[in-house]
């Protein structure tokens, strides 16, 4: 993905961290749509002293190195600005930002993101309620693609909104390789099953299959079971494509009712 380049989403997340009330920013999405390079374009525009760590790059991240990373921020002065890339693999994070936090909530600008959606979100749901704002970034649309690469509808439809495969696409294999281990099997295998209790994971990559053979059409939770390798029920069914929602690999459009529900 080119820096030149500058997705919307950096210049929402730099008017929340300038304006008020002050919360901690959250970054979720999708793997491999540039979320961290949108902070690093953010980071360079700021003008704010700026502690940037990521915890993909120590052996052991834990407590005590996230309260390190916190003091080196504090040392930057007031209004600083503290950023935590793939805070989610820290153990207990959303605990110890939450204490850092009510302890000194004004004296840093904070920005936690992460490569693994489900984790991040069940982190701000269970222990920083009230002290937060999520910042979806969803994939590439037709649009950005268009503009930063020159895509036409018929391309964008093919290959979607994956910029890091763009130079692969003229090398079917590499590109199906690169889809296939950097981004579903690194959500599968990371994202889902180290984050959530699925007592099959062999059928939950059957069932993730099954659900690609059918984009965009009308299909019954009866049928998909069916075509799975083992007895189940339809909340199996709608228990994975929960799951694969919530990581954004598939998004499922319910049945349309003309009734009001209540």
């Amino acid at each position: 993905m080119s820096l030149a380049f500058e997705r919307p989403f950096v210049a929402e997340l730099l008017a929340r961290l300038r304006g008020e009330p002050r919360l901690i920013q959250m970054l979720t999405g999708p793997r491999q749509v540039g979320k961290t390079t949108g902070v690093r374009q953010l980071i360079g525009q700021c003008g704010w002293p700026t502690h940037y760590a990521n915890a993909d790059d120590v052996l052991t991240s834990d407590r005590t190195w996230l309260l390190q990373q916190w003091q080196q921020a504090l040392v930057l002065g007031r209004d600083a600005l503290l950023v935590i890339d793939e805070i989610q693999k820290v153990p207990n994070w959303s605990e110890t930002i939450k204490a850092l936090w009510d302890q000194q909530p004004t004296r840093l600008r904070v920005l936690l993101l992460g490569s693994s959606a489900l984790q991040i979100q069940t982190g701000v749901s269970e222990s920083l309620a009230g002290r937060f704002e999520l910042l979806r970034v969803h994939h590439w649309t037709f649009d950005e693609l268009w503009t930063a690469f020159g895509y036409d509808l018929p391309r964008y439809l093919a290959f979607g909104g994956y910029p890091g495969a763009v130079a692969l696409e003229d090398k079917p294999d590499r590109w199906y390789a690169y889809m296939k281990d950097a981004i579903v099997e690194a959500v599968i295998g990371k994202d889902i099953l180290q984050s959530r209790k699925v007592a099959k994971p062999a059928l939950l990559r059957q069932a993730f299959e099954i659900l690609c053979a059918y984009p965009a059409q009308e299909i019954s939770y009866t049928k998909l079971l069916g075509q799975l390798q083992d007895r189940g029920n339809t909340d199996l069914i709608k228990y994975y494509i929960e799951l694969y929602g919530g990581a954004f690999l598939l998004h499922a459009l319910p049945k349309y009712s003309a009734k009001a529900w209540l």
